[in-house]
């Protein structure tokens, strides 16, 4: 008898994946985080582009009912830290204490310490036949009590989002993990590698840390999420055809193509696992108008300042005419380039160049392209808050780091910019 699930079970962008998750065997993902959690004394950065499975792969080796996690961006001083491991393990600070004095000596302490329902009591001294009783209590350090606890426990920590710690905070964070790796392993994770500066720049953490790069995903690895999924929901895509064709316009990321095949599933009216024979499936009516509604949804917050260009005061801009009519400027016409050029991750100045030359009557040279180029990379260098910029040019080549910036580009509905009269 068929299972039946929901299809927003099996397809699950911005969750973790049950039923269509890719262990990525073949990049050693997870036997790289197993083998540093057989090991003490080091720390684990997890570092890769944005929605490229990062949290997912560490969520599933370390669980959140098994592993304290704590989001960087919720932590503003050190004591933050402390207090979540309070939580997660229900830990108390308070020391309560009571002697006698007599003929003899008898006194016990009880310190509310540990998890809800135990605690760390004794006893000493002999039965007093008479005397006076002293009661009191005293609050032991936050820190101290969970460093002790996560001594004593040996809970796994992770810092997701680490770069979104305030800069002020992540070296006296770095050292305080560092005073906790001996029992307790510890994850990093963030979008940009350079996240981890202050970590590997902590003299006492050399020796100590491991570091894992995500890369972005091929596209035999998300056909395989697709694959997964489909044969849950007891459908049949004929010789991975629809896969392929969203694993190409996915750019590496797996969140991507969840939400590709989670919403042509609901547009094709598979709202749970199939019934009986297999459905054949068949691509989309329109496919360019289903990729532009998913597109509308993730306008990239950098987008807008690309595509108004630097706000320098000089000549203006010569306007750039489009062999299909209409006139734009020269960061609108780099854009526009960009979105016609395909599903890539990187591209050469040249060929961006050669592509513009083909939409544009007066098309801008190699130098002009070079030159805005240069221009948006410190657009979105400037804009890269505590991620990783959305696109990167470096070397005479485009890198578009942010795979919802291509795909808005390219599927997206949005107009060009006309040249502002007073700027260059």
């Amino acid at each position: 008898m068929v299972e039946i699930r929901q299809v927003g079970e099996v397809f699950t962008p911005g969750r973790i994946p049950e039923f269509t998750y890719n262990p990525r065997d073949e990049k050693d993902v997870e036997g790289t985080i197993r083998r540093f959690l057989q090991n003490r004394g080091a720390a684990l950065t997890v570092s890769g582009p944005t929605k490229s499975g990062k949290t997912v792969v560490v969520d599933r080796l370390l669980p959140r009912d098994s592993a304290l996690w704590v989001s960087g961006g919720d932590l503003r001083e050190l004591d933050d830290l402390w207090m979540r491991v309070c939580e997660f393990l229900d830990l108390y600070d308070q020391v309560e204490w009571s002697t006698s004095k007599g003929s003899g000596f008898r006194g016990s302490i009880n310190a509310r310490l540990g998890t809800s329902g135990t605690g760390l009591g004794a006893e000493f001294g002999s039965d007093a036949s008479r005397g006076t009783s002293f009661k009191g209590m005293a609050r032991r350090p936050l820190a101290a009590v969970a460093r002790d606890a996560l001594a004593d426990l040996e809970v796994p920590v992770v810092i997701d989002d680490f770069h979104y710690v305030p800069d002020a905070l992540k070296l006296d964070l770095v050292r305080a993990i560092k005073g906790i790796i001996a029992t307790s392993p510890v994850v990093l994770i963030a979008v940009p590698h350079d996240a981890f500066s202050v970590v590997r720049s902590e003299t006492d953490m050399l020796g100590r840390l491991w570091q894992l790069q995500i890369m972005p995903w091929s596209t035999d690895e998300l056909v395989y999420i697709a694959r997964l999924g489909f044969d849950v929901l007891n459908v049949s895509d004929r010789n991975d055809r629809i896969a392929k064709e969203f694993a190409k316009n996915s750019l590496g990321a797996p969140f991507l193509m969840q939400q590709l095949c989670l919403d042509y599933c609901i547009d094709e009216g598979i709202p749970e696992t199939q019934r009986g024979k297999w459905k054949e499936l068949e691509p989309p009516k329109d496919l360019q108008q289903f990729y532009r509604n998913i597109a509308t949804r993730y306008i990239p917050g950098v987008f807008d300042a690309l595509r108004r260009g630097p706000r320098t005061k000089g000549q203006p801009r010569l306007p750039r005419k489009l062999k299909s009519g209409g006139t734009t400027d020269i960061y609108g016409a780099v854009l526009y380039g960009i979105s016609k050029i395909g599903a890539v991750r990187e591209v050469s100045t040249q060929d961006l160049s050669r592509a513009i030359s083909e939409l544009f009557e007066d098309a801008p040279t190699t130098q002009n392209v070079a030159f805005a180029l240069g221009q948006m990379n410190t657009i979105a260098e400037n804009g890269r808050g505590a991620s990783d910029p959305a696109l990167a040019y470096r070397d005479d080549t485009l890198f578009m780091s942010d795979p919802f910036l291509s795909f808005y580009l390219r599927f997206g509905q949005w107009d060009l910019p006309s040249p502002p009269r007073n700027m260059v």
